[in-house]
């Protein structure tokens, strides 16, 4: 059984300005540079507090700035009484056959009415290991398809992922349709005593050279001591 040492998501917190703007503080993985890596802001209408991936976001923005945590203030459609989700994307809009807004990673719920805003962030745990195989529990936004956006899980030696460098110790895409479930890497390695960090990408993978899977599109990440 492995030892946790830490875990990191990218998070967000809304602020209602007026009924046409939103202020969004943002605080995103070590290393990110959300202008070059095309992170941006999406909202729609919602009373469930589900991201409607078959339609058109009411309103998008570019997160601008290459700091890992800052604010946006998010000019939207006029906001009425009924309940609306905000995500942060870590990656530009995706093209078919992925979903257009798979790389959506946590979610901010204004719920109908004047209820409390409901947060929930992508993330990525330590489920079990053996000798040469590592599973991990992931989650992204309800209705997400990690398959079919090219989500993968990536593991790195020592205590960071990296954003400009292949994995040092593993890859391997998530073979599930749904938006929450176990990823495997199997044929690894894993040291007694080693630390690892394995890092959970919405989208990028590349089945023909994994090594060249991109880097950019990070959600969250686990570190952890076997």
């Amino acid at each position: 059984m492995a030892t946790i040492i830490s875990s990191a998501q990218n998070t967000l917190v809304l602020t209602l300005l007026s009924d046409t703007l939103l202020q969004v503080d943002y605080n995103t993985l070590s290393g990110n540079m959300p202008q070059t890596y095309g992170n941006y802001l999406a909202i729609w209408q919602d009373n469930q507090g589900v991201i409607p991936y078959n339609q058109t976001a009411q309103n998008t923005t570019p997160v601008g700035g290459n700091t890992q945590a800052g604010s946006v203030t998010f000019p939207v459609t006029s906001l009425n009484v009924n309940g609306y989700v905000v995500t942060f994307a870590v990656g530009k809009q995706l093209t078919t056959p992925a979903q257009t807004y798979g790389n959506a990673c946590s979610t901010a719920f204004l719920p109908p009415g004047s209820g409390p805003v409901t947060y929930t962030p992508g993330s990525l745990s330590y489920n079990s290991n053996g000798s040469n195989n590592l599973n991990l529990n992931y989650a992204l936004p309800v209705g997400d398809m990690p398959s079919t956006n090219g989500a993968w899980v990536g593991l790195w030696n020592g205590t960071l992922a990296s954003y400009t460098s292949a994995p040092t110790a593993g890859a391997a895409a998530i073979t599930s349709t749904s938006s929450s479930g176990i990823a495997f890497i199997n044929g690894i390695s894993l040291g007694r005593g080693a630390t690892y960090t394995a890092a959970l990408f919405t989208s990028g993978w590349n089945a023909s050279t994994p090594a060249a899977s991109v880097l950019t599109s990070m959600a969250a990440t686990v570190t952890f001591q076997i």
